[in-house]
């Protein structure tokens, strides 16, 4: 028997025009958020249990599946590639221009502590992005 759908809740929220109360509203809304994913955290584990309960146990002379009464689960295997010796990878890419096996980002932490050491990094710009702090007054609700 399949259980009732919870009923929805209305998520229809106002944004305050006054900032103080905007500041405010932002705080309650990410504790409320913060709250709900401490909340899941036991069923994502549980999930993951089971996942791999399952995994462990399923013999493999089964077909790699199982079925139940309301659904069917199978494994899966994907090969994923990973690299062995960086240095021979990116001697390859270098004389082949197959520059699409690898991705290139940068290292914040480390451009940033050569920044603080006062040197430059030649090809790499700095772009500024803002988000907000939030710090809860001392007294607020």
């Amino acid at each position: 028997m399949a259980s009732a759908a919870p009923a929805k809740r209305s998520t229809k929220r106002v944004i305050p025009k006054n900032l103080a109360a905007a500041a405010d509203l932002l705080y309650a809304i990410r504790e409320e958020r913060l709250a709900a994913q401490k909340a899941l955290e036991p069923l994502v584990s549980f999930e993951s249990q089971l996942r791999q309960h399952i995994i462990d146990t399923l013999p493999k002379s089964q077909a790699g599946g199982i079925a139940g009464k309301v659904v069917r689960v199978e494994i899966v295997k994907d090969v994923v590639p990973t690299i062995g010796d960086k240095k021979k990878l990116l001697a390859f890419v270098k004389k082949s221009g197959d520059f699409d096996l690898i991705t290139s980002s940068l290292n914040t932490k480390a451009a940033r502590e050569r920044w603080d050491a006062g040197k430059t990094i030649p090809g790499v710009d700095k772009f500024t992005v803002v988000k907000l702090s939030m710090n809860k007054l001392k007294g607020g609700k």
